[in-house]
């Protein structure tokens, strides 16, 4: 059958992977339940989903401790997540990432909010609250996704305002002087057809990484955001949902460790180093500000052969930061970011509905939609070079002999600035249709049409011209367009009631783009072009043991063309540059195993494990270093999960324990495999407790993440040797209260 019935209601799991990790909700007979997600914009069950999903409610959250997109990896193989800062994560789902943070280019992994695209990267770091759940899905999504993604999407939805009257207050406390403060209030406002919820956060903690010249705590958190929802029902079939989010973050910004080297340093400056991997001196203190507002607007209509769904989005992000670049103690070189960014999106879907038009007595389902999105992007990044740097050993050189430099004289500080002023539109058609062949056997088909115009204007300052790596100011303008046609099939065929055999091929596309900090307007003028991919999956979902257990597989093989990756080119003058270009492609195979079984009631066991061969199968970075075999960055072979979720009745409430330990395989965060120092990440593990007692609207938690206090590189900067490291959290406890009503 196109929909199966939902089998017995017990215990909520959702498995990871293919399936789910579970909720630490267990009934008397300890039966796992049907999950229930949106994925394919409709209600369903995740078991009847032919996709690779991940999908977390609010219980897998809480009992995790969750608080930001970054730690759903740990909880999840084959997703990996690593943040220099709030301003420039990275996604990779099955090795497919982006290495950019510029405002000309599109990550692999689309993140979501409410259906609303999260275009920017420095807007994507926002922290986690009042969620309802989060679905990871895998592979390419375009056909029932209004802006497209190659790698995959992560899908964060927040809860609606309810009919009732509920809400809750939370408060947590924790070493690093951690506090933080969340509640929402929800129920209606004018009847029953009026309702609203209003939520926020405080998030506050100190930094775990301290500069020894001024005494700040760096790497800290200092986050506050308010989302307000409205929900009006015009009637039984219209519908509208407005929302609003304000998120400001106001701190010490993230400051990274040096490994090997000063960059930019004038010769004879050696690193040196403090012994503490979490201490150094920096000759200034890193700076963060943020504000974020976003207004979503939806409404639905279902006047009965068909439904129609409107989302309409807008986002506007500031930013101003400050780095210490090259990370040491000496003044050699900083980084300036002013960003500011307006985001619009419109979305436009019309779908089946039972009995309605053109679905053949429901044997088929559809979706037709519409997308347009906009976004003007105007970022400067400001570089001055101080008396440390190379810069100034170069003027002091011409003083010492009497030569006059090229700059400004007097002036013992000199700025670099890139300036990209960037806008994009893009427009889409995509669909998507399932159709029930037999009761047993389902053939989907998908396509989607996409066109993207981008538009440029690069721009290079300097107060030095004449001297490297700015000669003189230069402008580049370019404005490129893109058109790419996605298909996807799947056949799904329902083996026994209880398991689901898939077969699923689809093609992928990501924009291209424009250069980042380009020196000269040669390499400012280089427009990388799309990316592709090709993918086949084959997977198993099934349930066993008579409901008590959950085992799902998946297997996939891409094929992924023209990677936008930085190499060295030569330019039409004849010299050669470092720019960003379709450098790679790749054969990327992998396997991927989940399992759920709920033993006995009360106990709930889950596990995880990823198999991933990504490297490169052809990628000349120029004629002295060619990575082909190399593996790809931040594509472990190997990572797993394992999960572990207990309660059990203690007088007159419920005791629970919930742990989490993830592993993953040693990760290179270049290309040349560890080969330069500091750039690989050893194998290793992270635990995860929290214990507590749960008691009418009480809930009383203590917990830990890290728990072994083991120390990581979760991300990695390379400048020509140059290395600087970003480590992960230490261990961090705390104990939390919350007071739910309803």
């Amino acid at each position: 059958m196109l929909k199966r019935s939902l089998k017995q209601a017990v215990v909520i799991s959702l498995v990871a992977g293919a399936g789910a990790s579970p909720l630490p909700l267990f009934s008397s007979d300890g039966m796992l339940e049907e999950v229930i997600v949106t994925a394919r914009k409709r209600q369903e069950s995740l078991q009847d989903v032919p996709l690779s999903i991940n999908a977390f409610g609010d219980e897998a959250l809480r009992a995790a401790n969750v608080v930001g997109i970054d730690e759903v990896a740990r909880l999840t193989p084959g997703l990996f997540f690593q943040f220099f800062d709030d301003t420039r994560p990275s996604t990779f789902i099955r090795g497919l990432g982006s290495r950019q943070f510029d405002a000309g280019s599109d990550g692999s992994v689309g993140i979501f909010f409410d259906e609303f695209y999260l275009s920017r990267f420095s807007g994507q770091m926002t922290g986690l609250y009042d969620i309802d759940r989060i679905e990871v899905l895998k592979g390419p999504q375009g056909t029932l996704y209004g802006r497209n993604t190659i790698g995959g999407a992560m899908n964060i939805i927040s809860r609606d305002p309810t009919a009732e009257r509920s809400g809750y207050a939370e408060i947590e406390y924790g070493n690093l002087n951690q506090l933080r403060v969340e509640g929402a209030i929800s129920g209606p406002l004018a009847g029953e057809r009026l309702t609203g919820r209003l939520a926020f956060v405080k998030h506050e903690r100190d930094g775990h990484l301290t500069n020894l010249t001024t005494g700040t705590e760096l790497q800290g958190e200092d986050m506050g955001a308010i989302r307000g929802k409205l929900r009006f029902e015009a009637s039984d079939s219209l519908s509208a949902l407005f929302s609003i989010e304000y998120n400001s973050s106001d701190r010490p910004g993230t400051q990274g460790e040096p490994i090997a080297g000063v960059f930019s340093a004038a010769p004879g400056i050696s690193l040196v180093k403090t012994p503490d991997r979490r201490a150094e001196f920096f000759n200034e203190d890193s700076r963060f500000d943020r504000e974020l507002l976003t207004l979503i607007g939806r409404v639905e209509w279902e006047p009965g052969p068909l439904s129609i769904t409107s989302i309409t989005g807008y986002r506007n992000s500031d930013l101003e930061e400050f780095r210490d670049l090259d990370s040491t103690r000496f003044d050699a070189i900083g980084q300036d970011t002013i960003e500011e960014s307006d985001s619009i999106s419109q979305e436009l879907r019309l779908a089946s509905t039972p009995g309605g038009v053109f679905t053949f007595n429901d044997r088929l389902d559809w979706v037709v939609g519409l997308y347009y999105f906009k976004e003007d992007t105007d970022r400067l990044d400001r570089f001055p070079f101080g008396p440390d740097s190379a810069i100034s050993s170069i003027v002091n050189t011409f003083d010492t002999l009497g030569i006059p430099a090229p700059i400004l004289p007097g002036v013992d500080t000199f700025y670099e600035d890139f300036s990209n002023n960037v806008d994009i539109e893009s427009f889409a058609v995509f669909s998507q249709a399932t159709f029930a062949l037999t009761d047993r056997l389902n053939i989907t088909g998908g396509l989607r049409w996409t066109r993207d115009e981008k538009r440029a204007e690069i721009i290079g300052n300097t107060t030095r011209p004449g001297l490297p790596p700015i000669f003189g100011d230069f402008t580049v303008n370019r404005d490129p367009n893109w058109e790419s046609v996605d298909p996807k099939v799947t056949i799904d065929y329902q083996l026994t009631p209880e398991s689901l055999l898939y077969l699923t091929f689809a093609e992928g596309f990501k924009s291209g783009g424009f250069q980042f900090a380009a020196f000269n307007p040669e390499a400012a003028g280089v427009v990388f072009e799309p990316e592709e991919l090709t993918s086949y999956e084959l997977g198993l979902k099934s349930d066993l043991w008579g409901g008590r257990m959950r085992l799902n597989a998946s297997g996939f093989v891409y094929s992924y063309e023209n990677q936008q990756l930085p190499r060295i080119v030569l330019l039409p003058s004849g010299s050669f540059g470092q720019v960003i270009t379709n450098a790679a492609e790749s054969d990327i195979n992998g396997i991927e195993v989940d399992v759920s079984v709920a033993p006995t009631p009360g106990l709930m066991l889950s596990a995880g494990y990823a198999y991933l061969d990504a490297t490169y199968d052809k990628f000349v970075f120029n004629e002295a270093l060619d990575f082909s075999g190399n593996q790809m960055p931040r594509a472990p072979e190997h990572s797993y999960f394992v999960n572990v979720d207990y309660e059990r009745p203690i007088g007159s409430g419920t005791g629970f324990v919930h742990a989490d330990w993830s592993w993953q395989d040693d990760i290179f965060f270049e290309f040349d495999e560890g080969a330069t120092i500091g750039t690989r990440q050893e194998a290793f593990g992270l635990l995860n407790v929290e214990a507590g007692f749960e008691m009418a609207q009480w809930r009383f938690a203590a917990w830990s993440k890290n728990l072994t206090d083991k120390t990581y590189r979760s991300s990695v900067l390379n400048f020509g040797g140059n290395t600087i490291e970003f480590l992960g959290l230490p261990r961090t406890y705390g104990l939390s209260v919350r007071y739910a009503f309803d």
